[in-house]
């Protein structure tokens, strides 16, 4: 069976990761888009309400994959808003599923139980990718960092071991 990745990418970050795990994977990709124009409030608004935006209709069956990989920024120690209306959405029918971040830091703890909210069961695997792992030493905030393509190199084995940890065939 095949994979599917579904991503949402704010500033592009982790649209590139998408690219990179479904070179990796030879995965499809759905795009998860927004059907207002996102600003920094309605991040806000979104966190404090529990909002979950409206995105465009996922035209696939989720049924048809063995396991779904969410690619997402982590914004106030969840994941991305519009990945939560996708997940709720979807929810009967994501049976496996996987979650990576091409974030700010690591460390954020609440995000796990929020997938498994979302889901309604656990991830087979989760991953975080500081951005901070690109800065020079000492700096340990990344806000606005657009990490280049050559970059994504300094994530090679944390990548391989995320995808190790999938078990898929």
């Amino acid at each position: 069976m095949k994979n599917l990745i579904v991503s949402y990418s704010y500033t592009g970050n982790n649209g590139l990761l998408t690219k990179t795990l479904s070179d990796l994977l030879k995965s499809d990709v759905f795009i998860v888009k927004e059907k207002r124009k996102r600003t920094k409030i309605t991040m806000f608004l979104d966190q404090l309400f529990e909002r979950r935006p409206k995105i465009e209709a996922y035209p696939g069956n989720l049924d048809t994959y063995e396991l779904v990989i969410f690619v997402a920024p982590l914004w106030f120690d969840t994941f991305a808003f519009p990945l939560r209306s996708f997940m709720t959405q979807h929810k009967e029918n994501i049976k496996n599923y996987a979650f990576i971040s091409l974030c700010g830091y690591k460390g954020n703890k609440k995000f796990k139980s929020d997938l498994e909210k979302y889901t309604g069961r656990k991830a087979r695997a989760v991953a975080e990718l500081p951005i901070t792992k690109l800065l020079p030493e000492g700096q340990l905030e990344a806000p606005g960092y657009q990490v280049k393509e050559e970059e994504m190199e300094k994530f090679s084995d944390s990548l391989k071991a995320f995808v190790a940890s999938l078990k898929i065939s």
